[in-house]
């Protein structure tokens, strides 16, 4: 049987997100869904605990979190503003400081492409 108990460090991982999202965004998600935007704070909040670019390898400027603690981060958000995760965490390669600055070209990023459109779509240079 799968245990699906979360570990220590995700436990403190869920409590720090949980304690953010409930001082810091659950007082403004209101009026963020109300004005449809989306709040450069709470990005610099993410920012401020490390979190900004959670799935990056720390070695190129991320928090080098797993996917698991991905969700416990989007969940813990979610439960504060549920429009967050959809604004923030689909995008976070477009918002705050950026950790490709630290990262040699042609490494596991790879060049920033740039969306074009076209008959097909999006595609990406």
């Amino acid at each position: 049987m799968i245990d699906f108990t979360l570990t220590e460090e995700q436990q403190s991982l869920q409590k720090l997100v949980r304690d953010f999202a409930q001082n810091e965004l659950a007082p403004i998600a209101a009026e963020l869904d109300e004005e449809q935007r989306h709040s450069p704070e709470i990005v610099e909040g993410y920012y401020k605990l490390g979190l900004l670019h959670y799935a990056v390898p720390e070695q190129y400027g991320g928090a080098g979190l797993a996917t698991l603690d991905g969700v416990i981060f989007a969940e813990e958000l979610g439960a504060a503003d549920s429009g967050i995760p959809t604004r923030s965490l689909c995008r976070l390669d477009t918002l705050g400081p950026k950790p490709r600055s630290a990262v040699p070209p042609g490494s596991v990023l790879g060049p920033r492409r740039r969306p074009t459109t076209g008959a097909a779509g999006i595609r990406w240079q």
